[in-house]
């Protein structure tokens, strides 16, 4: 019994390890509530480590000639913005698809490029420019971020958009995103999943959005109140109407001023 009261003793007497004192930053706890840390912008690179992908996807940057417009799309993780890209090369009319495509998006690419063929005065196209296609030059379509999946009808006016903005050299509106399906008639069909894309376009300042008519008077109410009122929506039921305010005037009619 003398030897454990000893021992608890020298145990008692024994020094102690100092306390480790919290380092001195942002990710303190505040009083007495240990529970509560504050957390701002700057810390979330530290907690989360380097953003994953850096790339400019500012449209304004990215839709500065004839040939790209920025469509709208669904994925795993919501919605995103879509940029489409056009060119012409020498060749003999072939149409090249590239950015990891499914077959229905595929699909719409030829539907677009067949409903200007059909009706090139509607669509503000040259007869010398589709008879060059035909068969002295290759068009080749691509959708950026080739690792991405991308499939689905809902892309028609944005390719059928930026055919035309190649063909006739008019540059598409950075400020303006499109959903919508289209058929070989042009008459655009309602898409799912608008309130996802409407989102995506609002994220990244985009603050005009064409998109068929049916869903303009249906899918709206599920938008939050702000995005509802910072959007301007664009309804339409045909590409035509698409064409007309998606894309700025050719260089070659715009007004000019009298000295």
């Amino acid at each position: 019994q003398q030897q454990q009261q000893q021992q608890r003793q020298q145990e008692q007497e024994a020094p102690q390890p100092p306390q480790q004192q919290p380092q001195e930053g942002r990710l303190q706890p505040k009083g007495e509530d240990k529970a509560r840390f504050e957390l701002t912008a700057d810390d979330l690179e530290g907690i989360l480590g380097p953003p994953l992908f850096d790339w400019d996807a500012s449209p304004e940057t990215r839709v500065t000639a004839p040939g790209v417009v920025v469509g709208l799309s669904t994925g795993e993780f919501g919605g995103r913005i879509m940029f489409v890209e056009a060119a012409k090369m020498p060749g003999t009319g072939r149409i090249t698809l590239t950015g990891s495509l499914g077959d229905v998006i595929k699909e719409s690419a030829h539907i677009a490029l067949g409903w200007i063929r059909s009706h090139r005065r509607e669509a503000g196209v040259k007869d010398s420019a589709l008879d060059e296609l035909n068969s002295k030059f290759d068009l080749h379509v691509h959708f950026p971020e080739g690792g991405v999946g991308k499939d689905g009808p809902s892309g028609g006016i944005a390719l059928a958009t930026v055919l035309v903005s190649l063909l006739t050299g008019r540059t598409a509106r950075a400020d303006t995103a499109m959903t919508g399906e289209l058929t070989l008639t042009g008459t655009v069909l309602p898409v799912g999943g608008v309130k996802h894309k409407v989102l995506a376009a609002y994220r990244h300042g985009i603050r005009r959005v064409i998109l068929p008519q049916v869903n303009f008077a249906r899918d709206l109410g599920d938008l939050p109140p702000a995005v509802r009122q910072g959007v301007h929506f664009v309804p339409v039921q045909h590409v035509e109407q698409v064409l007309r305010e998606a894309l700025l005037p050719s260089p070659l009619h715009l007004p000019t001023s009298k000295l």
